[in-house]
């Protein structure tokens, strides 16, 4: 992933939104630095809040640099994203969402443009997924086609809407944990504040659907696949903090 920069687009008070504790923003930092990223830059259109943030310290996330460029005045643009950096590709991420680690390694494999969508939402997360779900891959060529000063989502939208953007499907990822032995679902989808109180369910394979019983998890592996979901029914429970 070395000619990868990751890109996250984090607005307050979305970004701080606190999912078991560890809010959107942070988390995303900590998967992308367990994904072997040290670099990655940071828009907000509220750079003092978020800036505040970003300054505290955290140990999971002190290997990776993020560099904040404030985007409170001028929209973010094709131009702008290419000042950043001379790689070749840059993995955009709104830090409103969580997603799996899974589904950004998957769009990082890509050697072309893509975004990542869900053709098959779960019943118990669908009011929560969007499509596109948010993340995407973009190479330093499709930037360059694009207008340098037109607003670079709604220009990403209208490629996308136009078959233009190949894709990273969720429910087409290999779903199965080896060092869980699970089926897990893969997910990203978009944190709200009401989120908080919707139930959702882990998925196992159909073999333990019947059969609740707790998870053995390592800390890495909770904040990586487990955070897809808010586990509250079944009387399944997560064993350690992301």
């Amino acid at each position: 992933m070395d000619n990868v920069l990751p890109v996250l687009i984090a607005n307050a008070p979305e970004a701080l939104i606190e999912l078991c504790g560890v809010n959107l923003l942070e988390r995303l930092l900590r998967i992308l630095q367990r994904l072997g990223f040290r670099r990655a830059v940071v828009f907000s259109t509220t750079p003092e809040i978020v800036g505040a943030e970003l300054a505290r310290h955290s140990w999971p996330r002190e290997h990776i640099t993020a560099d904040l460029v404030s985007s409170a005045t001028e929209p973010l643009t094709a131009e702008r994203l290419l000042e950043q950096s001379s790689t070749d590709c840059f993995l955009i991420v709104p830090a409103n969402i969580y997603c799996d680690a899974r589904l950004l390694v998957a769009l990082c494999a890509k050697d072309s443009s893509a975004a990542l969508v869900d053709s098959d939402p779960p019943e118990f997360a669908g009011q929560l997924i969007r499509n596109p779900c948010g993340p995407a891959l973009i190479t330093r060529d499709f930037l360059l086609a694009l207008s340098p000063t037109g607003p670079f989502f709604s220009e990403l939208t209208r490629k996308i809407d136009h078959g233009k953007v190949d894709t990273v499907d969720a429910a087409k990822q290999d779903d199965y944990i080896v060092s869980m032995r699970r089926h897990v679902r893969p997910l990203s989808f978009f944190a709200k504040r009401e989120s908080r109180q919707i139930k959702l369910r882990l998925q196992a394979s159909s073999s333990d659907a019947a059969r609740p019983r707790p998870l053995r998890l390592a800390g890495s592996a909770w904040e990586s696949s487990l955070l897809s979901f808010l586990v509250s029914s079944m009387d399944w429970m997560g064993s350690s903090r992301a």
